[in-house]
This record gives structure tokens, C-alpha cells and sequence, in this order.
């Protein structure tokens, strides 16, 4: 599970603690990808129980599956 979010602050990409976070504890945070070539799934391989299996957000994974159908659709014509 993340325990850290990433944010813009004055054009760099900083690093927010979410809870207290253990010395040598690893790092981790939802990537929440907006852009990328669209036929990179970008997989994620965290493990964690609640994970999409991408590093996409929510919105533009369902974004590209409405991309994908166009595509598909396109395709059979």
C-alpha cells in the first residue's frame, strides 16, 4: 500500500509522507499516470490488495479502454 503521495510544487515533483514511514522502509506510491503511448500498459507488479495492475489513474485507464474499443471498432469496418 502507498505510503507516500506525489505532488507538483513549482515545476518538481516532490514526495509526501502519508503516515510515519520507518527507517529503511521502502517507499511506495500510486504512480496515478495521465499520458503515455497507448499501447503501454505500464503494469504495475507492487502486490499490494488493492492494486489496478497499472500505474495508470482510474480515469485514464477508462479513458484508454474507450480508446481501445474506437480502435477495435475502426479496425473491423
Amino acid at each position: 500500500e502507498p505510503n507516500c503521495e506525489a505532488d507538483e510544487v513549482r515545476g518538481r515533483v516532490i514526495l509526501r509522507a502519508m503516515r510515519k514511514i520507518a527507517a529503511g522502509e521502502e517507499l511506495a506510491y500510486d504512480y496515478n499516470l495521465y499520458d503515455g503511448d497507448l499501447d503501454d500498459p505500464a503494469i504495475c507488479l507492487c502486490g499490494a490488495k488493492k492494486c489496478r495492475g497499472s500505474m495508470y489513474a482510474p480515469k485514464e485507464l477508462r479513458r484508454r479502454k474507450r480508446l481501445e474499443m474506437k480502435r477495435q471498432k475502426t479496425k473491423s469496418l
